[in-house]
């Protein structure tokens, strides 16, 4: 059975062990349960974290290979809704860099 921790939770599996879609579902609704919180589906969790970390400016490849993709199109058009504010980040940078006062 799982265990919620301070911040992470962890199976007492080894980490080559695979888990059926059902075992995972179970453990992390239990996790969910135990720590009082909301459900939510993992794969929301899973959109969430990409959107946030791409909003946070980590590379759309890192992203990909977190996720397990094999295509960084995949994580790009997923999340297309984020890049508008990274597009609005980008070129306050830009003009940061181009016409500062220093």
């Amino acid at each position: 059975m799982p265990t919620v921790g301070p911040t992470l939770a962890w199976s007492s599996r080894p980490a080559s062990a695979p888990r059926s879609i059902h075992a995972t579902t179970t453990a992390h609704s239990e996790i969910i349960r135990q720590a009082r919180l909301r459900q939510v589906r993992l794969h929301d969790l899973r959109h969430t974290a990409a959107s946030v970390l791409l909003a946070q400016g980590v590379p759309a490849r890192v992203i990909m290979e977190i996720l397990g993709r094999s295509q960084i199109s995949v994580t790009l058009n997923i999340h297309a809704h984020v890049a508008p504010e990274i597009a609005r980040e980008a070129a306050t940078r830009l003009e940061g860099a181009l016409w500062s006062s220093e």
